[in-house]
């Protein structure tokens, strides 16, 4: 095996701030840790196929450190015709050399190399080659060789990234056995106001100020956050329940009139007079006041045997998680640390300074807390070289996101064909419907099995479709049968996958290399939930279906997900 490295890379790289704004955008989705995590990644593209240099050019161009292409094959003209990472008049070189020269051009800073020899000749002769890369991703490969390198992979705790462009049909698929979700990043993330455990700088900012001797320019400067803080106070002390706290509806509605009789304090008597603050203060209300929970996908972090003893397993998130739990369990009194944001609100500058400060140096205390747990834990597990390096800044982003904390345990491939129940009632549902993915996953499935036994895809070879509709209708039976009893009428898509003989069409390609970058993006950096074990595109008219989704933080074990981009 030789390993040919191309380089462009310039020595001492880019400076910081020019990565910056080379990186500007990319930036503000996985800030600079993100990207520094995936300056470190190492990536396996095996068979530079359309879909795969795809993938490969949406991971060169945000900066991925270092690529290395395996294919053995040479450029011809029918590959050069669905790559446009090839040429025609390059025909005759190795395709790992040609894609990897194109790909080097995209991006100076990525270094690229090439194996130009056959994936499975590969592992064959050097199995320990794979064991190095931070993700693999693989096309168009044998499903006999798909599931020998994903074994190995399986057992190394290397992700498995599987991608495949056959006619208007795309498959996607991750093979991971455990992935770590540090920062979920939802879309709307709940404020964490912790008014049910108030810090006793909030109250003494709240206790200082005198709203019945405000004027009403005064009255307007207070932040929300201070108005339902003075709300609750005087709610309870009509109740004559010092720590109660609102639990009903009914008690949602005592305070908002608590609120608007604030603002008619301030001869504010109509709607429309209502400072912003105080119509802000009963927009917010019932996030104000809601309790300090801890999320069920965080609940199964806290619970794992990995977070309870860590020493097993010296990945720093379980050292946090178990960190994190004890905070929890003592200090926390039940209560996660303090994220530390607070949002937007109509108000004084120099009051809503002093109420972020608050927040942020009760977040600050919570995560000292935390970060002292990790370092005495480390220091246990005494000096070695796979001993953990957790900084104070990653323990505080760790805090800082602990709301959205999430372990993904997924399904290997010899799982996945596997008859069992509850995969076998999902199947069925999913064939009885007017979706037709699950059946497309199936067909897929089916090729696969027809070019194992006849060594090529249904509809090549010049072979009439009728006759490979046949065949290729036999091993759909025969794939049926391993995962369900069900039987379904699927004469058309027989008929439309033999046409499309196995073409690898680019704009589908683009469309599940993009999505196979961004899955590996999210797998390297911990950022952002990956898809749900499968993911299929079916290019006809964008038609889309997904299972019913599992309570389960562990959702990967349970099923397959289907999602569809709109071709338009």
């Amino acid at each position: 095996m030789t390993l040919d490295v191309l380089s462009s890379v310039e020595e001492g790289g880019l400076s910081e701030s020019k990565k910056l704004v080379r990186y500007d955008r990319q930036l503000r989705l996985w800030e600079q840790h993100g990207q520094e995590k995936l300056e470190k990644a190492r990536v396996c593209l095996l068979n530079a196929s359309a879909t795969g240099c795809e993938a490969l050019k949406s991971l060169v161009l945000p900066g991925i450190g270092n690529f290395t292409i395996v294919d053995g094959d040479k450029v011809d003209p029918e590959s050069a015709a669905d790559n446009f990472f090839l040429d025609f008049n390059l025909s005759g070189e190795p395709k790992a050399k040609v894609s990897c020269e194109r790909l080097m051009m995209l991006n100076p800073e990525v270094e690229g190399n090439y194996v130009a020899q056959d994936p499975e000749d590969l592992f064959s002769s050097d199995p320990h080659f794979f064991g190095s890369f931070s993700v693999v991703i693989g096309t168009n490969l044998s499903e006999r060789f798909t599931h020998t390198i994903g074994e190995y992979l399986w057992v190394q705790q290397i992700p498995f990234v599987l991608c495949k462009s056959y006619g208007l049909i795309g498959y996607l698929r991750i093979v991971v056995r455990e992935h770590c979700v540090y920062e979920a990043r939802p879309e709307n993330p709940f404020d964490d106001f912790m008014l049910d455990q108030m810090a006793t700088p909030l109250l003494h900012l709240a206790d200082s100020l005198n709203v019945d001797s405000m004027d009403h320019e005064a009255f307007k400067g207070l932040p929300y956050l201070i108005l339902v803080v003075k709300a609750l106070d005087h709610w309870r002390l009509s109740s004559g329940k010092p720590n109660a706290f609102p639990e009903t509806s009914e008690d949602i509605a005592k305070l908002k009139v608590i609120l608007n009789s604030m603002a008619k304090c301030q001869g504010s008597g109509t709607l429309e007079a209502i400072s912003t603050n105080v119509t802000e203060a009963l927009g917010a209300l019932n996030k104000c006041v809601r309790r300090s929970e801890i999320p069920a996908n965080v609940l199964d972090v806290l619970n794992d045997p990995c977070a309870h003893d860590p020493k097993g397993n010296r990945k720093p998130f379980w050292i946090l998680a178990h960190a994190l739990k004890s905070f929890v369990e003592n200090e926390g009194d039940g209560r996660l640390p303090l994220r530390g944001s607070l949002p937007d609100m109509s108000s004084d500058t120099e009051l809503y300074i002093r109420l972020q400060n608050i927040y942020k140096d009760k977040a600050q205390s919570d995560a000292q807390i935390v970060h002292n747990k990790v370092s005495k834990f480390v220091a246990q597990l005494g000096p070695s070289e796979d001993a953990p390096h957790i900084t104070f800044e990653e323990t505080k982003r760790f805090c800082r996101s602990a709301a959205c904390l999430r372990v993904i345990k997924g399904r290997s491939l010899k799982q996945e064909f596997c008859k069992d129940s509850t995969r076998t009632a999902l199947i069925e549902n999913e064939l009885k419907s007017e979706n037709r993915l699950m059946a497309w996953y199936l067909l897929l499935r089916a090729a696969e099995r027809f070019r194992a036994e006849k060594g090529r895809y249904p509809g090549t070879n010049g072979i009439p479709v009728d006759l490979d509709k046949n065949d290729l209708a036999v091993r759909f039976e025969a794939v049926l049968q391993t995962v369900c009893s069900f039987k379904v009428a699927c004469a058309d898509l027989l008929q439309e996958l033999c046409r499309f003989g196995a073409a690898e069409l680019h704009c589908v390609a683009a469309i599940v290399g993009g999505l196979a970058a961004q899955e590996v993006v999210k797998l390297i950096t911990g950022q952002f939930t990956p898809i749900n074990n499968t993911f299929i595109y079916d290019g006809h008219n964008g038609d889309e279906g997904t299972p019913e989704p599992c309570n389960s933080v562990r959702c990967l074990n349970c099923s397959l997900q289907f999602a569809v981009i709109a071709t338009s």
